[in-house]
């Protein structure tokens, strides 16, 4: 089969521990992404703190953006 299209796909055949992992993906990069912020550029810019929604949409805007993202 060919999952290049669907990123995600793959962990489907794994069951639970395929939608664990999914879960974890989807929910998981966004929270680095809020840590790696809010160690970071407030600091050194005086940029806002992130929260984690922020950064959830921050992250989907990115892939959509720039191509990591693929709805279809």
């Amino acid at each position: 089969m060919n999952f290049s299209g669907f990123p995600l796909l793959p962990f489907a055949g794994f069951g639970s521990l395929g939608v664990f992992l999914v879960a974890v993906v989807v929910f998981g990069i966004p929270a680095l992404l809020m840590w790696l912020w809010n160690l970071t550029l407030p600091d050194l810019f005086g940029w806002p703190r992130l929260r984690y929604w922020q950064a959830f949409r921050l992250e989907l805007i990115c892939g959509l953006l720039f191509g990591t993202f693929h709805i279809m």
